[in-house]
């Protein structure tokens, strides 16, 4: 439970150099509903100069006077750099038009948002942070065309990273917020690339994009045509269902990129040396990161073959779990490890006493 406002009167010249203020607002019964709100009021009227807020409603459906009152919060605030906002599933609008000329603020992040409270006008708010960098939509919902023709208005020709990991969101409306934004990215995150018009609009966008990562299930078809035209310098991709996949995913790979990153793959040895083979082009390698879960000698083996023709590769990062692998084999793998380090590759790998898992 939040303190009374009274008692922050003789903190007042501290609380307002606050840069940071996380709330986590709650709704639970034995809650004092007036203490918060008389608190969050006396926030905006105290801390000017904060430069990012969090705010995370853990309620369905947060009254519309707290809301008001988290507005004012960010309204007040003279250079915000960064806003998160978390589980805001009721109405959140006055939120977004709170942001309406905030010329500081760099990065803004959207966390199981439902905007389908928020309506087309209201959101223009958004479009109009003219030195937005880092934009996030992670497990949002409610997206509509509407609010993508809203947003459209007005560009933001200074984004450089955009996330749209939702799958609430349907494909027109990933392409569509991609169309819009596409042409300043550096780093894109999709968990999905279902449709030609999506790699069509990536091609034709996304020109500047140096990263690249994805969640892919089974659409690896409408990946490859971006991947071939493009000049990543890294690419990440999330699947679980990678072996039919290695052979094409290898010969569309840009000759430009510097780091490849396969996670939560299942590569069997032959479909892993094939991969390997078909990344010969790939003089700029520097790093190869794969989440393997059951590798076997035989993947090493294909390992240090392509590391002895790349003089450029620094690291390796690969998914080393000795309770997979027979005892016998111990050795050589251990053999091999070296040998690789001894060309100059750093070497991280998961051991069995390593209960650290990136994949």
């Amino acid at each position: 439970m939040f303190p009374s406002a009274v008692s922050f009167v003789n903190y007042k010249p501290g609380l307002s150099q606050l840069v940071k203020l996380e709330c986590r607002l709650y709704a639970h019964d034995y809650f004092n509903i007036s203490i918060t709100l008389e608190f969050i009021k006396a926030l905006s009227m105290i801390c000017t100069n904060l430069r990012e807020i969090y705010f995370s409603f853990k309620s369905s459906n947060p009254s519309d006077e707290l809301i008001t009152s988290c507005s004012n919060i960010i309204k007040a605030q003279k250079k915000l750099r960064g806003l998160h906002i978390n589980q805001a599933l009721g109405n959140t609008g006055k939120l977004i038009v709170a942001l309406d000329q905030k010329p500081f603020l760099k990065y803004l992040k959207f966390i199981k948002v439902d905007f389908s409270t928020i309506s087309s006008f209201d959101i223009k708010a958004l479009s109009r942070c003219k030195n937005l960098e880092l934009l996030e939509f992670i497990h949002c919902k409610g997206i509509t065309l509407d609010h993508c023709t809203s947003l459209s208005n007005n560009s933001l020709d200074n984004l450089k990273e955009l996330k749209l990991l939702s799958e609430c969101f349907e494909s027109s409306i990933v392409n569509s917020l991609v169309e819009m934004w596409g042409s300043t990215l550096e780093r894109l995150y999709l968990d999905q690339i279902k449709t030609y018009e999506l790699s069509n609009t990536l091609i034709n966008r996304c020109s500047n994009l140096k990263y690249l990562h994805v969640y892919i299930k089974d659409e690896y078809e409408f990946l490859l045509p971006f991947l071939s035209q493009s000049s990543l310098q890294h690419f990440t991709m999330t699947s679980y269902h990678t072996d039919n996949f290695s052979y094409n995913l290898g010969q569309n790979l840009p000759i430009t990129l510097k780091c490849l990153e396969l996670k939560k793959c299942s590569l069997t040895s032959e479909s892993f040396d094939k991969l390997l083979k078909n990344c010969n082009h790939l003089v700029k390698l520097e790093k190869l990161a794969i989440g393997n879960d059951q590798p076997k000698l035989e993947h090493y083996i294909s390992l240090r073959e392509f590391i002895k023709s790349r003089e450029s590769l620094k690291e390796i990062k690969f998914h080393y779990k000795t309770f997979f692998i027979d005892v016998s084999m111990e050795e050589k793998i251990k053999g091999i490890i070296k040998e690789i380090t001894n060309r100059g590759v750093a070497c991280s790998y998961f051991g069995y006493e390593d209960k650290s898992d990136d994949y």
